[in-house]
């Protein structure tokens, strides 16, 4: 019921919204719904059958560019359903200001820019779920958090730099949090150029904090896309994310802890409306000891094949299944299996609606 409530009030919005287009032109208006459904096989640790609305967002971008200095602003508001309740809060909400050419400061709540998947919502990723090390690194649905950064942007180079207040660092907390002793902050400086026909993007990130009771986190990391110069229905796109964390757990007086992994996802198109993906994960504890300090080895991998299709009424249609197997010297390896379906419903243009690097709208071409 919600969900009805939901789509019949934002599909209202942007119809009236639409009707004053003369007097908002500046203004850019969107939003989607998206059901999901995972099943599984095997010792899988998603939320069991169960068809739900995991997120809903209605989304206004604003844009200035022809006046000076250009001033931008976006505001999501949005609902997720990460334990079983919808939670309704306000998801982005930034103002950005250009103060020379290339060089913008943007202020607010918004997703942190450390490397791809976690700049953008969940439902507009490429595959439904994220990745074992990055559900672990930036938790299963992405940072967010209130703050500020600077970006200077140029043809080929960009660097992102800022920090956050840090009050909390997983979204899955409803409190307020409580003040860090260091505030979350983070740089990502990025590369991009031609290759033949494609465009390649590699960039570095990093993002520190340390909490209210002395624990450190660092995580450092490279990322890279590779795309088509111009798309036609059978290129492909690929990305990649790698990372290393490292955890300090002072207050608890427990040894250093360090884990690594990443993904690999390439996509090619079947046509003008359906996309095929295969996903290859990879996460390891390098410092996992047992009882007598001795190291243990053991390693987390996992493959995704997704499929995708694209309706021409701003639907789309994507099934994808995982084989994950975990393996520790002492333990039996471990195996989860799941099938996971989502439909997403969308309306309206936002600039930037998609995640970077890879491009899944070819209804067009």
């Amino acid at each position: 019921m919600r969900f009805l409530i939901f789509l019949l009030v934002t599909h209202l919005a942007a119809w009236s919204f639409q009707a004053k287009a003369d007097d908002l032109d500046f203004l850019s208006f969107g939003g989607e719904g998206e059901l999901y459904l995972p099943i599984p096989f095997e010792n899988a640790t998603t939320d069991g059958d169960r068809l739900r609305l995991r997120s809903a967002e209605f989304t206004v971008q604003s844009d200035f560019d022809d006046r000076s200095p250009a001033l931008n602003g976006k505001l999501t508001l949005g609902a997720e359903d990460s334990t079983g309740d919808l939670i309704f809060n306000i998801r982005e909400g930034f103002l950005s200001a250009e103060l020379l050419k290339g060089l913008s400061l943007r202020a607010g709540k918004f997703y942190l820019p450390v490397g791809l998947l976690n700049q953008t919502r969940r439902s507009a990723w490429p595959f439904l779920s994220a990745p074992r090390a990055l559900s672990l690194f930036f938790t299963e649905n992405g940072v967010v958090d209130t703050g500020a950064d600077l970006a200077y942007v140029t043809s080929h180079f960009a660097i992102r730099a800022g920090a956050t207040n840090g009050f909390r660092y997983d979204s899955s907390v409803q409190n307020g949090g409580t003040k860090p002793k260091t505030p979350t902050h983070f740089v990502r400086p990025e590369l991009s150029f031609n290759v033949g026909a494609s465009v390649l993007t590699l960039a570095a990130n990093y993002l520190g904090r340390v909490d209210d009771a002395g624990d450190v986190l660092h995580i450092a990391g490279l990322d890279g896309s590779i795309s088509a110069l111009e798309e036609t229905p059978d290129s492909w796109d690929a990305q990649f994310e790698f990372y290393h964390r490292y955890q300090n757990p002072l207050s608890q007086n427990l040894p250093i802890v360090e884990d690594v992994g990443g993904y690999l996802f390439a996509e090619k198109g079947l046509g003008r409306s359906s996309l095929a993906g295969l996903r290859f994960d990879l996460y390891k504890i390098p410092s996992l000891t047992d009882t007598s300090g001795a190291n243990r080895k053991n390693l987390t991998w996992a493959l995704s094949p997704v499929f995708t299709y694209r309706g021409r009424d701003h639907l789309r249609f994507q099934a994808e299944y995982t084989y994950l197997k975990e393996t520790r010297d002492g333990d039996s390896a471990r195996v989860e299996q799941v099938f996971e379906i989502r439909l997403v419903t969308e309306f309206g243009e936002i600039p930037k609606f998609r995640t970077p690097g890879l491009k899944l709208d070819r209804s067009s071409l």
